[in-house]
Parts: structure tokens; sequence; C-alpha cells
């Protein structure tokens, strides 16, 4: 009786109503019981090779005294149900990998306006301090104009000078940091990129 359902001759799931079998219950991808009912789906392939899919049910019967006497099995074909199922699922993965490239490319565009916004504000910062450091760089020079390594105004003048000159440094590289351009590749010196970042990543 399985040759039309299962395309071989093979127990079915009707035998295992009086006996259940282990290892014919292995042949089914599931095998869902409810109550005495035992229901399952899988693939296989018909008498005439082609692949389907069915839906199969088994029940017992029982005689007036309630003692079994046999069992009968339900098997339709569902290929077009499953086919609908699984195109559903092949959609929904497509749906979740899309989101998933959306949620990555929102967390970017994030980050990007963050970095704007750094951008930015360093860029109000550095005007901010520039002005007033070149004021003081500028009397510095004026003061340290005619005095000799001997005097002792040279040392403190000397070091106001250079401390001035490094936050001029700082406030340059802070607005090299903050322009936004245009993105475009060509060669570049390591060395000269490591001595432009040294001074925004340690201050001493």
């Amino acid at each position: 009786y399985s040759i039309p359902f299962y395309g071989e001759r093979r127990p079915m799931l009707i035998n295992m109503i009086s006996t259940p079998d282990t290892d014919l219950k292995k042949k089914y991808p599931f095998v869902k019981e409810v109550n005495t009912i035992l229901i399952t789906e899988m693939k296989l392939h018909n008498v005439n090779g082609k692949e389907i899919a069915v839906w199969a049910k088994a029940a017992p019967l029982y005689d007036v005294n309630g003692t079994l006497v046999g069992a009968i099995e339900t098997v339709r074909d569902i290929t077009d149900r499953w086919n609908d199922s699984e195109e559903l699922k092949k959609r929904a993965q497509k749906l979740q990998e899309a989101f998933n490239e959306l949620t990555l490319a929102q967390k970017k565009l994030l980050q990007s306006e963050k970095m704007a916004a750094v951008g930015q504000l360093a860029a109000g910062v550095a005007h901010e301090i520039n002005n007033p450091m070149g004021v003081i760089l500028g009397f510095v020079q004026i003061l340290s104009r005619g005095i000799k390594d001997d005097n002792p105004l040279y040392v403190p003048l000397t070091s106001i000078a250079k401390g001035a000159l490094r936050c001029k440094q700082l406030i340059e590289d802070l607005l090299v940091f903050s322009r936004v351009g245009k993105m475009s590749v060509e060669p570049v010196d390591l060395n000269e990129v490591v001595k432009q970042t040294i001074p925004l990543i340690g201050s001493g």
C-alpha cells in the first residue's frame, strides 16, 4: 500500500499505531502525537520520480468494545503549500538580511554624524583659542626683542613663546581634523602623518 503514496515499498505511519517502531519513526523528519493520532510532513519522490511534499495522519480504529482492530492513514499532496512556505521563508530571510544591512548603514550614519559634530566642536574651540593665543604670542615676541639670554626675563619669555607656539600647532591640527571635504586618495608620508598625530593624542 505504500508505493502510491511514498514511491517505494516500506512500512507506513499506520504501522506505528499498533506497534511503535523507533526505526520506522526515524524515516520521518518528525512525528507529532495528538492523543492516539500520529501526524507528519515530509518530502519524498513519488512513483514517477517527482519530488513532492506530503502530509500524513494515522489514527487507530476501535470496535464497539474499545478493542483496537485496525488503523487508517490519510496522505495528502501538499507540494504547492510547501513550496509557498519555502518561498515565504526565503523572502523572510532576504528581508532580514536587508534589515541587517539597513541597521548597519544607520549605525555608520550616526557615527558619521557624531564625527561631524566633533569636528564642528573642534573647529569652534580652535577658533576661540586661536585669536587670544596669537595676541599672547605677539606680545611675547615684542617683549623678547633686545633681551639677551643673561636677562632674568629671557627664560620665562622663551618658555611662554614655546608654549604658545605649541598651542598654535595644536590649534592648526584641530582645524585640519575638523575640515570636511571630498575624499581623495593620494600617497602620503606615514612618518609625517605620525608626527602630525602625536600632538593630538599627547600633551606632554
